[in-house]
């Protein structure tokens, strides 16, 4: 593979801070990179019957799909089910106010939001490509 020299020199703006929590650090990222195995047993020390923490996926943004589904407005009738069925939550339905819907670029599909309750909203699907496993 070529690379051009100039990435050699790239300048880096801005550092990165990395805020994860302890258990992140010291046990998800090592699990996740596949050297659990490498782990002392002294970070296990009052998880021994397998508790996991809370909120972990907030870290663990894979970005491993191969092919993410597109949301196609034409053929929606806002029924939720794509969202219902997908394993891991990743087809994710808004319903958006006008306050929510300024500062939206023309390119973002929205559909009138359908029911009375839902007077001057918007609809949209999204998914999140980065859990999205395929």
């Amino acid at each position: 593979v070529e690379v051009l020299r100039e990435w050699a020199d790239l300048n880096v703006d801005t550092v990165q801070k990395d805020d994860a929590p302890e258990f992140i650090q010291k046990v998800v990222r090592p699990v996740n990179a596949q050297r659990g195995y490498d782990l002392p047993v002294s970070v296990f020390v009052g998880r021994e019957d397998g508790t996991w923490e809370h909120g972990t996926a907030t870290y663990e943004k894979r970005g491993v799909a191969a092919s993410v589904p597109v949301w196609n407005p034409d053929n929606c009738i806002q029924c939720n089910q794509c969202a219902y069925v997908c394993p891991h939550a990743t087809i994710r339905p808004f319903v958006l106010d006008e306050k929510e819907q300024k500062g939206l670029g023309e390119e973002v599909a929205l559909l009138k939001t359908q029911g009375k309750q839902f007077e001057g909203t918007a609809f949209r699907i999204q998914v999140d490509v980065l859990d999205c496993l395929g």
